[in-house]
């Protein structure tokens, strides 16, 4: 079975190779797609966020700064420090998946 990925490589190529720079109704999709991915990623973003503040206002620490002493050993081995360590490192990935779809950055 075809990959997305294989599917919008054959997209491209199709476009391109028939010099059809712009289609309303593939735009249509592909933006409506783009708005579900990043509605997705919004939601996710926030929800982790929260996760994030509670973090914060038990320790008294910005999740930045805790990870950096985290991972400079300063923090210790306390579970919550290596669920707030993941926590963080996944709300950047996520951060960086939006900004990913931001037509600025592309």
């Amino acid at each position: 079975m075809e990959t997305t990925i294989e599917k919008s490589r054959r997209l491209t190529h199709f476009l391109a190779t028939h010099h059809r720079e712009s289609d309303a109704i593939i735009d249509s999709i592909l933006d409506k797609l783009i708005d579900r991915e990043r509605q997705a990623l919004v939601k996710q973003r926030n929800e982790i966020h929260a996760e994030l503040d509670q973090f914060e206002r038990q320790y008294g620490l910005e999740s930045s700064e805790f990870y950096e002493k985290f991972e400079r050993g300063e923090m210790g081995d306390d579970m919550d420090f290596f669920d707030w360590s993941g926590t963080w490192r996944v709300y950047q990935t996520v951060l960086k998946s939006l900004q990913s779809l931001d037509p600025i950055s592309s």
